[in-house]
């Protein structure tokens, strides 16, 4: 039964008093993108705009011109100095980091073309700074010998930023110190004095160029060895800022616009509990609590965000992103209980889809674009979207593994009466993955909110998720696929060999399958709903 989950077959979703009204923005829109595939030009991570897509399938949401990168609107530039483990990769090198390649950096930018606005992240010191350098998983991961000269380089390239992309725009370009700077096998092998130090000398420099810029240390990591840690290291931060002698300045404090963390879903450690989707609201508290040790005058500057997310490691071992329904699912119950409730600005997403014939724009959006193109559907129909939370949890019942969690969105002109659209966002997810029973959900709207009649109802579930339509087909005459049960890799590249890529093409199914998960239906509102376990809809209520 552990496994399996003991069966509940009646859920009450409830929207309680007080209600918790909170404007929804879009704090899915930024996507970390590393320095050594940035280059929008070599098509890796863009997707061309598709005509069917956008005007038969979800036509409220339009993309900026020929390619894009749906649902994003910022890019954070991971390793935009340093991109590889020699110094092959750097925008600088030679004696005295001395000779600027800046046509590298040039192209690393060159999504903003596109309107895309990047959020710079000053992680990887170029080796030419460092004495003796350290190679992490991701490159070289040394502090500067000399803060000094890094921080003449620093205000160098912003200057290059304010010089070649307007100083207007580049003005509001935000800057990241680092990343995962608690980590010392991946990101920062120096003490974390000496990332005081770095961050006071980066901070300093960025703000001689931009007075007004807004600033934070790199995302800490929240699991494995750091599981245990990271509080403590995030406290030691918070002190420097308020307290602490700034290493650039010699004055006390230094600038602060966020608090950071990475945030995934490891079951490979934790077991499938790994996604209980109260962890995001859990991290979420955590960060607030941290952010009220600040001064008053600088919490309301200081957002709080999630600038690495998603699911990692499956069961099995199997690095995963869980592009099906059990990830839509899951991502929906995080979204609302970390961002809409909880109170987290920004939450990054590494990946929304994949192309399938780019001749033709046919891509497939993963599941947790799923949710981020019904959220938009709620944006574009909206004025001002307000959203309160009501949810489900089961995960304290003896192996139920359920979580059942819901947002109401309305209007803020409809907020004091009136018959404006109202939307309802529910997931229904189980952490153990095989347990696919159908859910009564019984929902008690929130007070006051006008009398529904009927209601339009879109729903992604294993039946019309492409990916999962996809797998279970090759698991029929394939054993191999049967590996992924636990669990589907990051997208299509990695499910499907390339002869089987290029067969998929011609398999006008599966973007059937895929449009499929965007059509509605109408009922009559009674104030209950089945749900299928993993699901995700959106009701639209009248």
């Amino acid at each position: 039964l552990s496994q399996c989950g003991y069966p509940i077959d009646y859920v009450q979703v409830s929207f309680t008093k007080p209600f918790n009204w909170k404007p929804l923005t879009r704090f899915w829109s930024t996507a970390p993108r590393p320095g050594d595939g940035m280059e929008f030009t070599t098509h890796n991570w863009l997707i061309r705009s598709s005509a069917a897509l956008y005007n038969d399938v979800c036509p409220w949401w339009k993309p900026p011109g020929e390619w894009s990168d749906p649902f994003t609107n910022y890019i954070s530039t991971v390793r935009l100095l340093s991109a590889t483990r020699n110094a092959t990769g750097d925008i600088v090198s030679g004696h005295g980091c001395g000779q600027m390649d800046w046509r590298l950096l040039q192209d690393r930018l060159n999504f903003t073309s596109l309107g895309l606005i990047p959020f710079v992240v000053w992680d990887n010191v170029p080796f030419c700074f460092v004495d003796d350098p350290v190679l992490g998983l991701y490159g070289q991961i040394a502090p500067p010998s000399n803060e000094t000269a890094w921080g003449k380089f620093v205000q160098n390239i912003t200057g290059f930023f304010r010089d070649n992309y307007g100083g207007l725009q580049a003005a509001n370009w935000r800057h990241r110190v680092a990343t995962e700077p608690n980590n010392p096998h991946g990101h920062w092998s120096g003490t974390q004095e000496q990332f005081f130090s770095h961050y006071d000398w980066t901070t300093y420099n960025i703000k001689k160029v931009f007075p007004m810029a807004k600033v934070g240390p790199g995302n800490v990591d929240t699991g494995g060895k750091h599981e245990n840690t990271w509080l403590q290291w995030m406290d030691n931060f918070v002190a420097h800022i308020v307290n602490g002698t700034n290493n650039a300045t010699g004055k006390t404090g230094a600038p602060l616009n966020w608090l950071a963390l990475s945030v995934y879903a490891n079951a490979w450690k934790v077991g499938p509990m790994a996604y209980d989707p109260q962890m995001g609201a859990d991290k979420a508290t955590l960060l607030r609590n941290m952010r009220d040790k600040l001064p008053r005058h600088i919490q309301d500057s200081v957002t709080l965000e999630f600038q690495e997310f998603g699911t990692l490691d499956n069961e099995k071992r199997q690095r995963s992103g869980e592009p099906g329904a059990f990830g839509a699912a899951w991502t929906a119950s995080m979204y609302i209980r970390a961002a809409m409730e909880g109170g987290i600005s920004n939450i990054f997403h590494w990946g929304v889809a994949d192309s399938v014939d780019r001749k033709k724009g046919h891509f497939f959006l993963h599941g947790n674009a799923w949710v981020m193109a019904n959220l938009e559907e709620v944006m574009a129909t909206f004025n001002k979207p307000m959203v309160t939370v009501g949810h489900t949890h089961y995960i304290t019942k003896p192996h139920s593994g359920l979580n059942v969690t819901a947002v109401y969105m309305q209007d803020a002109a409809t907020m004091g009466g009136g018959d404006g659209q109202r939307f309802l966002l529910l997931a229904a997810f189980n952490v153990y993955r095989h347990n696919f029973r159908t859910q009564t959900i019984n929902i008690t709207l929130p007070e006051g909110a006008p009398q529904v009649t009927n209601a339009t109802k879109r729903c992604l579930t294993m039946q019309n998720s492409v990916y999962d339509v996809l797998l279970a087909d090759l698991q029929v005459s394939n054993p191999e696929y049967l590996q992924h049960h636990d669990g589907m890799p990051y997208g299509l590249a990695k499910l499907l060999t390339e002869p089987a890529h290029s067969w998929l093409k011609h398999q006008t199914k599966y973007w059937d399958v895929f449009a499929s998960s965007f059509n509605q239906s109408t009922f009559s509102w009674n104030g209950t709903l089945a749900m299928d376990t993993p699901s995700v809809c959106l009701l639209q209520l009248f």
